[in-house]
C-alpha cells in the first residue's frame, strides 16, 4: 500500500475509511482509498480537530471514521464528530490489537496504528453502531468516575480511622490534633460526596423530561431507588438487541473457561463500569430485604448451593433483564413475574 502526506483535507474526504491513532498531544489521521492511503498529524485540541471536522463537512465526506477508546483523550475528537453529524465509530483497543497481531511485519508506529483502524473499516464484520455522544452524556459519566473514586476512598479512610482509634483505646492513649483534622477531613469529604450525588440526581431529572415516565416506571423495581433509576435511565442504551448486551456492558457476564474435559470455574468479566456493577448489586441486596418475592428468589438461589455473592450477581442480572423489559419494550412492572422461580 502507497503511503503519501495530505497536502489537502479534499484528498483525504474523497475515503471512504478513516483511521484515527489517539494520544495525548497530537492524532495521527490515515484514510484509505483503494490502495493509497493518505496520512496527516494534527493536534489533539479543540481548534485542530474543528479546523479538520469542518474541511470534512465542507467537502461531503460521506465515509466512516474509527479510532480506539483511550482513556479521556478521544472524548474531544468523537464529540465533535457527533455533533457534526458525521459516522464515527469507537473500538475496543482489544478488537484493533488483534488485527495488528495478525500483521507479518511488526511495525509499531502512530501512523500503522491509525492504518489498522482504516482497514478495520473495510473488513472487520465486528464493528460497533456508530456513536451517538453528547456533552451531556460525557458530563454525567465523568461526574460518576468522580463520584466512584470518592465512595473508594471514603471507604479505605473510613476502615484507616476506626482501626487507628480502636488501637489507641486499647493502648489507653489520646488522639492528638492531626488525627482530629483527618476526621474533620473525612467529614467534609462525605459532605462533599452527598452534595455531588445531589447535583448529579437534579440534573438527570432536569435534563430526562421526556423519560421522566421511564424513570418512575424503573423506580417502581425494588432495590432501585429513584437516583438510580435516573442513572439507569440515561446509561443504558435503549438500542440493544437484548438484555445480555447490558449484562456485559456491566461486566456481569461470565467468562467461560473449558478445554477438553477440563472445566474452569466461571467469572464475571468485570469490563464494565465498577460504578454500574456496585449499584446493581446494591439494589439486588434492596430486593432481596424488601421485597417478598425477591427475598424467596434469593433464598432459592441459596437453597441450590449459589453463595451469597452469586446470588447477588444473579439478581443483579434479573434486575437488568427486567429493566430492559421496561424501558425497551415499553412494559409495566409486574410482581408477579419479576422473580419467577425456574422449578
Amino acid at each position: 500500500m502507497k503511503s503519501q502526506k495530505v497536502t489537502t483535507w479534499h484528498e483525504l474526504a474523497g475515503c471512504p475509511a478513516v483511521g484515527v491513532d489517539v494520544c495525548k498531544q497530537h492524532l495521527d489521521i490515515m484514510g484509505l482509498c483503494g490502495t493509497i492511503g493518505y496520512s496527516r498529524r494534527i493536534s489533539n485540541t479543540a481548534q485542530a480537530i474543528g479546523a479538520f471536522i469542518k474541511a470534512l463537512v465542507g467537502h461531503h465526506f460521506k465515509g466512516t471514521i474509527l479510532c480506539e477508546a483511550t482513556s479521556h483523550y478521544h472524548l474531544v475528537l468523537t464529540v465533535m464528530l457527533c455533533e457534526a453529524g458525521l459516522d464515527i465509530r469507537v473500538v475496543n483497543p482489544l478488537l484493533s490489537s488483534k488485527h495488528a497481531k495478525s500483521a507479518i511485519r511488526k511495525t509499531k508506529t502512530d501512523r500503522v496504528d491509525a492504518q489498522i483502524l482504516a482497514v478495520m473499516v473495510l473488513t472487520e464484520p465486528n464493528l460497533p453502531p456508530p456513536l451517538k455522544l453528547t456533552r451531556q452524556h460525557c458530563l454525567v459519566r465523568h461526574t460518576l468516575g468522580l463520584i466512584h473514586s470518592q465512595e473508594k476512598h471514603l471507604q479505605g479512610m473510613k476502615r484507616a480511622l476506626a482501626s487507628y482509634r480502636e488501637r489507641l483505646c486499647q493502648l489507653s492513649l489520646e488522639t492528638g490534633k492531626a488525627y482530629k483534622e483527618t476526621v474533620e477531613a473525612f467529614n467534609q469529604l462525605q459532605c462533599s460526596h452527598k452534595q455531588l450525588l445531589s447535583e448529579l440526581e437534579s440534573y438527570l431529572l432536569e435534563n430526562q423530561p421526556d423519560r421522566q415516565e421511564t424513570i418512575a416506571c424503573v423506580n417502581e423495581v425494588p432495590g432501585i431507588t429513584r437516583r438510580n433509576a435516573a442513572l439507569f435511565t440515561f446509561v443504558l442504551d435503549p438500542q440493544a438487541t437484548s438484555s445480555k448486551s447490558w449484562i456485559a456492558y456491566c461486566g456481569l457476564d461470565v467468562a467461560i473457561k473449558e478445554s477438553g474435559t477440563w472445566r474452569g470455574h466461571g467469572k464475571i468479566t468485570k469490563r464494565g463500569p465498577a460504578w454500574m456493577r456496585k449499584r446493581l448489586i446494591q439494589a439486588a441486596w434492596g430486593a432481596a430485604m424488601t421485597c417478598s418475592q425477591g427475598r424467596l428468589y434469593y433464598d432459592a438461589l441459596k437453597a441450590k448451593g449459589r453463595k451469597h455473592k452469586e446470588a447477588l450477581v444473579i439478581m443483579a442480572k434479573k434486575l437488568l433483564s427486567i429493566m430492559y423489559t421496561l424501558i425497551v419494550h415499553h412494559k409495566k412492572f409486574d410482581y408477579s413475574k419479576a422473580f419467577q422461580i425456574a422449578a
